[in-house]
């Protein structure tokens, strides 16, 4: 577990970590913090194979990084992917229009990488590559925090049936959130074309961008009572 939160770059992510680990084993965090700083993590294998490991320090440094509620919630859907890939099928196509790009291949290549298809890490753009990387780093955590006992556990192995369907369950209300949220900012849009339209006194544009926020606020509702 402590090679694992010595990759985090982030310090003050890494330092909830820390607290995280000191609480269940028992210990002060001065004493995780004291082995965390023995640990070198020069050399070890990426979590992606193919992958060359970048530096700690340039993990976290991509314009991929983001501080958005929206962002925030697509990474989580990726990095709940990784730990249970099955979860995968859930995303339709057709939800691929509610995500950014970058996340959008993102799970596509761990898609084709869970169907046992020779996809490359390298064929992502160096900022792509490294985000993902710092991604599967913090699911290895989660993984490695749920099980103190035996992190070197291969994903599904250890996991019981409960917290499998939590991931899920996880996985299904996030994918959610992010699609309410997109739902959400066209209704925005489209209420200020119709006060555009109403103030241009334009009655035919009005009929036809009230139907359409009607067609999308039913969309949005029938998404909330899933």
């Amino acid at each position: 577990m402590i090679p694992i939160i010595k990759k985090i770059p982030n310090k003050i992510e890494q330092s909830l970590w820390v607290k995280d680990l000191a609480e269940r084993i028992g210990t002060r965090e001065e004493n995780v913090l004291e082995e965390l700083e023995k640990i070198e993590i020069a050399g070890q294998e990426p979590y992606f194979q193919e992958a060359t490991e970048p530096a700690v320090e340039e993990i976290a440094s991509s314009p991929l990084v983001v501080n958005t509620r929206q962002g925030l919630m697509e990474e989580r859907l990726v990095i709940l992917a990784l730990r249970a890939p099955k979860n995968l099928d859930i995303i339709q196509d057709s939800d691929f229009g509610f995500l950014t790009p970058h996340i959008v291949d993102m799970i596509s290549f761990l898609r084709q990488k869970e169907k046992g298809k020779d996809v490359l890490v390298q064929n992502f753009s160096s900022d792509l590559a490294k985000r993902l990387e710092y991604l599967s780093i913090k699911s290895e955590a989660e993984i490695a925090l749920a099980t103190p006992e035996d992190p070197a556990k291969k994903k599904m192995d250890w996991m019981k049936k409960s917290e499998a369907e939590e991931i899920e369950e996880e996985f299904r209300a996030c994918l959610r959130e992010i699609k309410t949220a997109a739902f959400k900012n066209k209704l925005d849009e489209i209420s200020q074309k119709i006060k555009e339209a109403e103030v241009g006194k334009n009655p035919e544009m009005v009929l036809r961008l009230m139907k359409e926020f009607n067609d999308f606020s039913k969309q949005k509702t029938d998404l909330e009572i899933i």
